[in-house]
């Protein structure tokens, strides 16, 4: 069986024959009943990094296959089954750990953030600025297609993908980006004791902080 590379058109024909081939016969007569439903799928991997790459860093050697069955799931669910795509989320996550996976890199909470929270972060970017001038504005993200490939543009990387992505005109600049979420587990916070004061100056470099 071929796997597509990353970026390639999968075809409902040729989705049909890899959902043959992966046994997902649910699928395969879902889009054969549907073809008209259905769209093409771009095959995008697993990762803001080349699959190829994050693969060999963290002992996933069949990541691109997971991520194609994953996909397919996706893409071919039953529309409005939230269940279906939860399964194939925690099916996916098996696989990567089955594969040699670390649990540590898929570990992640599917909660929102609150809407309160996004306006008390949109309150402290919209609060005054020098001369009063705010020359800034913001764009909150929550649709699930737009995050994912906001999730799969490279770290700094062009500006042209982020602004088709947001639908941002031509004369408008992408400053940042900036993700909200819930951690999987909670860490410690830090203490004074793990903090170097000595790394702060009062006034000019080298005289030390005495706070």
């Amino acid at each position: 069986m071929r796997i597509p590379k990353i970026g390639e058109i999968v075809t409902t024909s040729y989705a049909i024959e890899l959902c043959e081939e992966f046994r997902y016969d649910y699928l395969a007569k879902r889009i054969k009943a549907n073809k008209d439903d259905f769209k093409e799928l771009e095959f995008d991997g697993a990762s803001m990094v080349h699959d190829e790459i994050l693969s060999r860093l963290h002992n996933i050697p069949h990541l691109t296959e997971i991520a194609l069955r994953h996909d397919l799931k996706y893409a071919y669910g039953e529309l409005g089954n939230k269940e279906e795509k939860l399964r194939a989320d925690l099916e996916f996550a098996l696989e990567v750990l089955n594969d040699g996976a670390s649990a540590n890199i898929i570990k992640y909470r599917k909660k929102a953030v609150e809407s309160e929270k996004i306006q008390a972060v949109l309150k402290a970017g919209l609060s005054a600025s020098g001369k009063s001038k705010k020359p800034w504005e913001f764009i909150v993200v929550d649709d699930s297609e737009k995050l994912k490939k906001l999730s799969h543009a490279k770290p700094g990387g062009s500006e042209t993908i982020l602004k088709e992505i947001l639908s941002a005109g031509e004369d408008r600049r992408v400053l940042a980006v900036l993700a909200t979420g819930y951690p999987d587990q909670e860490k410690p916070a830090y203490t004074e004791e793990d903090m170097d004061f000595s790394k702060v100056y009062y006034n000019t470099y080298g005289s030390f902080y005495k706070g």
